[in-house]
C-alpha cells in the first residue's frame, strides 16, 4: 500500500511538472511570436516612412515617369536561374565561374534594389488610390498597396542571399517567387492606370 502510495504521489508530481513545463513554453512561444509581430510592424512602419518621405510628390500613376527605374523582369530571372549557374560551373574554370558568378549576383542585387524603390513608389500611388470615390480604383488601389508591401518585405531575406551568394560563389540561390512578386505589383499598376487614366496606363509598364 505504501509502495503503491508513493508511486501515485510521484505520478501526480510528475504530472504537475510536465503541465508546468508546457505552461512556460506555452508562454515562451507566445512571446516570440509577439516579438516577431513587433519586428514586421517596426520594419513596415519604416518602409511606409522612407517610401513618403523620399515620393511624397507621387499621387497617381502618372507621375510616375522619371520616379522609377525600369527593371527587366526576364534579365533578373536568367541571373538567379540555378541551371543558368549549373551551365556556368560545368563550363567554366573553378576560378572563372567564381568571377562571374560574384558579378552576376552584384546585377541581381542592382535590379532587387531598383524593384524596391520602385514598389515603394507603387505603395503610395495605391494608398491614394484607396481614397478614391470610385470603388473598382479604391479596390485596385488597396491591393497594390498590399501587394507592393509584400514585394518590400520579401526582399529583405532575397538581399541577405545575395550578398551571401556573392561572397560564397558555391552557395545555391533561389529567387523562389520574387520576380513573379513584382510582376504582380506593376500588373497591378498597369491596371490601376487604366482606370484612372487610359492614356497614360500604356507608359506605366515601360517604367517599371
Amino acid at each position: 500500500m505504501l509502495h503503491n502510495s508513493t508511486t501515485s504521489t510521484l505520478g501526480k508530481e510528475g504530472a504537475v511538472s510536465s503541465a508546468k513545463a508546457d505552461g512556460r513554453r506555452g508562454r515562451s512561444t507566445q512571446l516570440l511570436i509577439i516579438f516577431f509581430v513587433l519586428i514586421i510592424a517596426v520594419i513596415v512602419t519604416l518602409i511606409w516612412k522612407a517610401a513618403c518621405s523620399r515620393n511624397s510628390a507621387i499621387v497617381g500613376v502618372a507621375d510616375l515617369a522619371g520616379h522609377t527605374r525600369p527593371v527587366d523582369i526576364q534579365a533578373f530571372r536568367n541571373l538567379v536561374d540555378p541551371g543558368e549557374d549549373e551551365f556556368l560551373r560545368k563550363h567554366l574554370p573553378p576560378a572563372e565561374f567564381r568571377s562571374v558568378r560574384r558579378q552576376r549576383m552584384f546585377a541581381a542585387l542592382d535590379y532587387v534594389n531598383a524593384a524596391a524603390r520602385n514598389a515603394g513608389i507603387l505603395m503610395l500611388v495605391g494608398e491614394a488610390a484607396r481614397h478614391s470615390p470610385e470603388p473598382r480604383v479604391a479596390a485596385a488601389g488597396e491591393q497594390m498597396v498590399e501587394a507592393a508591401l509584400q514585394f518590400r518585405l520579401y526582399v529583405i531575406p532575397v538581399r541577405l542571399k545575395l550578398w551571401t551568394a556573392a561572397a560564397l560563389p558555391g552557395a545555391s540561390f533561389s529567387h523562389a517567387g520574387l520576380a513573379d512578386r513584382y510582376q504582380r505589383a506593376t500588373d497591378l499598376a498597369w491596371y490601376l492606370g487604366r482606370l484612372q487614366n487610359p492614356v497614360a496606363a500604356a507608359r506605366v509598364t515601360s517604367s517599371l
